[in-house]
């Protein structure tokens, strides 16, 4: 048993601080009172769904608290890839400004149309963005209308460096939050130790459906109804280990995680989009992750429901407020009306939001093909990568997907070039293709297959036992996010 003090001794010098506002009435009043049973509920949270090979079911205490002591010692540095290492922002060719910028609808618009992104789904008018590396500007953490102040920023794995937010392709308006689509440090290092899965999302065009995070977890209060849910298995890229500099960081040499290119497509993660819970504390970490998406807030206990940036954000997507309780099989649950209701989520990066505002014609320089990407150039890019004997890519759908994702990242290695997932104008002309004409070449036909939906969903993401119309979406605490990170 953890004994008070006696146990926030076993944390080393710095003291952990844990979260007064997310149990309430559940929560210790001071740290005398903490007990097996309350830290059971703050460590088994935001883990991966599915876990990577060799992954322990769950962090246990004992190496969450290992992994706090490990990452103050310097044991482990997770940091966020430099600009000619990281995935997400070689390809820009532009090094990082610190000068505010006004982002507006129209460039989003214009990012989305450059990447071949169809933002429509169904009738839903409305669509979630996250940008990469960059905050809102002013001093308020959060913005509204037709353009927002960014500056770029540098995530770091511990605060939100991020921004998240609602398109409204009604009212032409732009909702946005200070927010992390990175994970946290603890994560970052328990996934390279092996301790746990944790993962980066490339950027790209994502399906969530409205759902709740975590529904398949035992502890009622690590459960977030009302959130959004991964919806289909996407690549993702992992830190398998701690090199001999101890810098965690996902950068070109990191894995990909991809599945099995030409066979059945094994589920990924359950990166969610979810409330980040630590905000409001003391720890050095303000976000909960393991690759899910985060916005600040959590969740009240009594009524239970969403507060914060995170409850803002559900209503500038449209969604309802209150959460219906209904019982089930004699247990308390929580669904919302909104369960199911799709939605389409653009990861890009604050560089290329930057660019685009700042660069006269960037819509030119700006296109690319990555997950997501759909049209005429995905066909040729599929062409090219099916003449170098992958033939598997169309099985994909009409968007690009996992399979086209792993093709291309198998040539960009033979090919010498950073794997990113991403096809930009060069890369495409050393393929043999253009982004923005079909070559006068004749290239391989290639017949692709139906799309299935507006995002085809390959295998049920998270728990097997969590669909969003089964599973009765469990009552809603106020998250008990994963183990806090230092």
């Amino acid at each position: 048993m953890l004994a008070g003090a006696a146990g926030l001794a076993a944390l080393g010098a710095t003291s952990l601080a844990l979260p007064r506002h997310a149990w309430a009435a559940d929560a210790p009043a001071d740290a005398s009172d903490i007990t097996e049973d309350f830290l059971e509920k703050l460590f088994a949270n935001n883990s991966e769904d599915i876990k990577p090979p060799g992954a322990a079911a769950r962090l246990s205490q004992t190496q969450y608290r290992d992994i706090i002591a490990d990452l103050e010692r310097g044991v482990a540095i997770p940091k966020f890839a430099a600009t000619e290492d990281s995935p997400d922002l070689f390809h820009t060719s532009s090094a990082i400004s610190t000068t505010p910028f006004e982002l507006k609808f129209a460039h989003l618009l214009a990012l989305a149309e450059a990447n071949g992104f169809d933002l429509a789904l169904g009738t839903n008018p409305r669509v979630l963005f996250g940008l990469r590396g960059c905050r809102i500007a002013l001093s308020s953490a959060e913005a509204f209308g037709t353009s927002i102040e960014l500056i770029e920023s540098i995530p770091d794995h511990y605060t939100p460096h991020c921004v998240i937010g609602v398109l409204d392709t009604t009212m032409g308006t732009i909702t946005a939050y200070n927010a992390s689509t990175v994970p946290d440090a603890a994560y970052v290092y328990a996934q390279a130790t092996e301790l746990e899965g944790a993962n980066m999302m490339p950027t790209g065009l994502y399906r969530y459906d409205v759902g709740t995070h975590g529904a398949s977890r035992k502890v009622i209060e690590a459960r977030q109804p009302g959130a959004w849910r991964q919806a289909r298995a996407w690549p993702v890229r992992r830190v398998r280990k701690v090199p001999q500099n101890r810098v965690l960081a996902y950068t070109h040499a990191a894995e990909w995680d991809t599945g099995n290119a030409c066979g059945p497509l094994r589920p990924s993660t359950g990166n969610n989009i979810h409330a980040a819970v630590l905000d409001a504390t003391s720890l050095k970490t303000k976000f909960s992750s393991a690759g899910c998406q985060t916005i600040p807030g959590r969740y009240a206990p009594r009524p239970r429901k969403p507060v914060g940036a995170f409850s803002r954000l559900r209503e500038a997507a449209g969604l309802v407020s209150e959460l219906a309780l209904q019982e089930v099989d004699g247990v308390l649950q929580t669904r919302t009306s909104d369960d199911g209701k799709p939605f389409r989520y653009m990861l890009l990066t604050g560089r290329e939001a930057r660019i685009a505002a700042t660069v006269t014609d960037a819509s030119k320089s700006l296109q690319r093909l990555r997950y997501g990407s759909r049209g005429e150039a995905l066909a040729r890019l599929r062409a090219a990568l099916g003449a170098r004997g992958h033939v598997c890519t169309t099985e994909d759908g009409s968007s690009m997907g996992m399979r086209t994702v792993a093709a291309l990242v198998k040539v960009q290695r033979e090919l010498g070039v950073p794997a990113d997932g991403i096809v930009t104008p060069e890369l495409a002309g050393r393929l043999g293709f253009s982004l923005t004409e079909a070559s006068s070449a004749p290239v391989a036909e290639v017949t692709t297959t139906p799309d299935m939906g507006p995002e085809p969903i390959a295998e049920p993401v998270v728990a097997p036992t969590e669909s969003p119309a089964a599973e009765p979406l469990v009552a809603p605490a106020p998250e008990a996010t994963p183990a806090p990170a230092p």
